[in-house]
């Protein structure tokens, strides 16, 4: 009896063993390879190793061509690149999809992805291709009404307004049925408050409002808009669109966050107005009210990041940010900001050489703090607006003052700051535009140029270019008339 236990396990463990051993089906070894190499793009992707991603992604394509799983592979990778800003990459992925599986079930979204990262690129002829194809090819997909909307929105968050408005109308027209109708006419009404077209955003607001009361995400639609009335400083329409969520949807999650923000919305009214005694009021009875809300210390920053006046109101609520929540990431934050605050009251006040030596110290007090760029670059800024405010009351002279002084901040950022790829792009860019006012050709071509080649998916590269093609011009014609 013994034997046979001792025979019946040794068998058992055999077949265990084969089990183990046993080699995966061919289709099955060829999909995990497929998803490896999926897998080593997206990292180059993410790591922004780019020769190394597109060396590996055409690798991934010869490999693979054939494969069922290739056009998933292939769409997954063109959303990496997107979500990481390589428009470029993201567009050539896109359109192998498109070009390569048209019938495919990712065909739908990867037009979709055309259309977007020719907007972000600023190809506006090119994304106007892309949306005619998508509605011509794929009307009949259960997916058109959203990938549409997509579309929509990317140009609104590229300020493309009015090409965001016809195609928030296109859904509401052709599919006032489908899930994102409602987001389409909520789309409306934010895009012509960006605009300032306070009667249409009014109207689309009331349809919104008529037409889907029954849609549960109503109150989450009203508060967004409520967000960019609030965004755009028109603090009574959002205040009063807080006011409806609180009172017709009491229950609702956002009626929570509408009170919350009803506040923040009355402290803005108050500092936009100057009314300095009644936004201190305001801001301590926010702070009593909304103790034990973990984001009231965003909120506090927040408040006072959105406006440099009145100084002494603005840098009383950093220092609360500071004291009352040492152990926030916020915290570490105001003292930078109040330094910033400090140099902008110098620039206002025409204390220029002591702007310029507040900057330096600000550079050397905060060398490795991530907000530095961002703050010298809102520094440049100021003396930009300067200058272009000189420029629309045609005083040259000092404009070009100006516009040497925001050229000598924003320089700080290109040459003694570690790139920064929200910043330092944006500085070249303003760097190479105010050379070309001051005549500077060669300046401006420089710093232009380094926009071109490092950041050739910044937005405003081809703005940049334009920019570049102007010197050039500028230069040939000094050239042929030096006189």
């Amino acid at each position: 009896m013994r034997s046979k236990i001792i025979l019946a396990s040794i068998i058992l463990l055999g077949l265990v063993f084969l089990a183990m051993t046993a080699r995966v089906s061919p289709d099955e070894d060829v999909a995990a390879q497929l998803e490896q190499a999926k897998a080593i793009v997206k990292e180059y992707i993410t790591s922004d190793k780019d020769t190394e991603a597109d060396d590996a992604y055409q690798k991934l394509l010869a490999d693979f061509s054939d494969n069922e799983r290739i056009t998933q592979a292939v769409y997954e990778i063109a959303e990496t690149y997107r979500h990481n800003d390589k428009f470029k990459q993201s567009l050539q992925a896109y359109q192998d999809v498109v070009t390569k599986w048209p019938a495919s079930s990712e065909a739908v979204w990867a037009q979709r992805g055309v259309a977007i990262s020719s907007i972000a690129l600023n190809k506006m002829d090119a994304a106007q291709v892309a949306v005619d194809k998508l509605l011509a090819d794929y009307s009949e997909n259960a997916n058109i009404a959203e990938a549409v909307f997509n579309v929509a929105d990317t140009y609104y968050w590229f300020k493309h307004y009015e090409k965001a408005n016809e195609l928030y109308q296109y859904v509401l027209d052709t599919w006032p049925s489908a899930e994102h109708a409602m987001w389409a006419q909520m789309g409306l009404a934010i895009s012509n408050i960006a605009v300032s077209n306070d009667s249409a955003a009014e109207i689309a607001t009331e349809n919104l409002i008529a037409n889907f009361s029954n849609n549960p995400k109503l109150p989450e639609a009203l508060f967004y808009i409520a967000g960019r009335y609030g965004w755009d400083k028109k603090y009574d329409q959002a205040k009063t669109i807080y006011q409806q969520i609180i009172q017709n949807w009491p229950d609702n999650s956002f009626a929570d966050s509408a009170q919350f923000e009803l506040a923040k919305a009355n402290i803005f009214s108050f500092i936009h107005s100057q009314d300095e005694p009644n936004a201190l009021i305001a801001i301590d009875k926010f702070i009593s009210d909304f103790n034990d809300r973990p984001d009231l210390p965003a909120a506090l920053y927040d408040i006072a990041g959105r406006y440099n006046q009145p100084a002494e109101l603005i840098e009383t609520v950093y220092q609360q940010v500071v004291e009352l929540f040492p152990e926030s990431s916020f915290a570490g934050k105001a003292p930078l900001n109040i330094s910033r605050l400090n140099i902008i009251s110098l620039i206002d006040s025409g204390d220029d050489p002591n702007a310029f030596i507040a900057i330096d110290t600000l550079i050397t007090d905060f060398n490795n703090h991530p907000d530095l760029p961002g703050t010298i670059f809102a520094i440049g800024e100021q003396y930009y607006n300067k200058a272009f405010r000189c420029v629309n009351e045609d005083l040259s002279t000092e404009a070009n003052d100006y516009f040497r002084k925001a050229v000598t901040a924003l320089e700080t950022i290109v040459q003694k700051l570690p790139p920064s790829a929200p910043y330092t792009p944006r500085a070249c860019r303003l760097v190479a535009y105010g050379y070309y006012r001051l005549g500077e050709y060669h300046k401006a071509i420089e710093y232009g140029r380094k926009v071109v080649d490092n950041w050739p998916d910044y937005e405003l590269a081809s703005w940049t270019e334009l920019v570049i093609d102007r010197c050039l011009k500028q230069l040939e014609k000094s050239v042929s008339d030096p006189e």
